[in-house]
């Protein structure tokens, strides 16, 4: 019982030594690569955020999305203009190219929850390479939050006007969501993410391989 007990704490500490040394090699190599290819991500994300966008708000429609410098920083801008009328109890507004807006939000916010995420997976405990191997192989698609992220602070942004509009003092999902975000939010969706890839990563490579008869 003496052995093991003054195994243990070399055991943890050579546990803790590693994560540490999975997270800081990994910080080396994404923190440089999220600054120098973050910008270029998100342009070639316009597309899909420009869907994902008109999907939060359907009653508005893009014009166009794309990245822009706003003072010295990188944003992603939105236009947008109402796509129908909005009609509720003796309120009316009309849909037109009167009804245009825009806004616009930093880009690099959408990179945060997926950074702090592949950074909570390297420094995660392995049980085993095959596990190393799942993980890294899902870490791609933590990327698809920053098709998320700016869409919804913008569609919030840019809906709100129109929601208090139609309903004095109500507080819409985008609103709250938006707020969330802002409030610290994204840190609590990039740990999400990584214990979702972890557990996916051990649910894989725990499977069995069945032999083809």
């Amino acid at each position: 019982m003496v052995h093991v007990t003054r195994w243990l704490p070399t055991w943890r500490g050579a546990i803790l030594r590693s994560a540490l040394l999975r997270l800081l090699l990994t910080g080396l190599l994404l923190v440089p690569a999220t600054l120098a290819a973050g910008d270029r991500l998100l342009q070639a994300s316009a597309p899909t955020m420009t869907r994902v966008f008109e999907a939060l708000a359907p009653e508005l429609h893009v014009l166009h999305l794309a990245l822009a410098t706003v003072g010295t920083q990188r944003h992603v801008r939105v236009q947008v203009v109402l796509a129908r009328t909005l009609v509720r109890g003796g309120l009316v507004i009309e849909a037109g190219p009167h009804q245009t807006a825009a806004a616009s939000t930093p880009a690099r916010n959408g990179l945060l929850a997926p950074l702090l995420a592949a950074l909570a997976v390297a420094a995660w405990p392995l049980r085993d390479g095959r596990e190393a191997l799942t993980r890294l192989l899902l870490c791609p698609a933590l990327l698809a939050w920053c098709w998320v992220d700016a869409p919804l602070v913008l569609a919030s942004t840019l809906w709100q006007p129109f929601a208090q509009a139609m309903a004095p003092g109500a507080v819409s999902a985008l609103a709250g969501a938006e707020r969330f975000l802002a409030g610290g939010g994204r840190i609590a969706v990039g740990f999400s993410l990584a214990a979702l890839v972890v557990a996916l990563a051990r649910l894989l490579a725990s499977r069995e391989t069945v032999p083809i008869s």
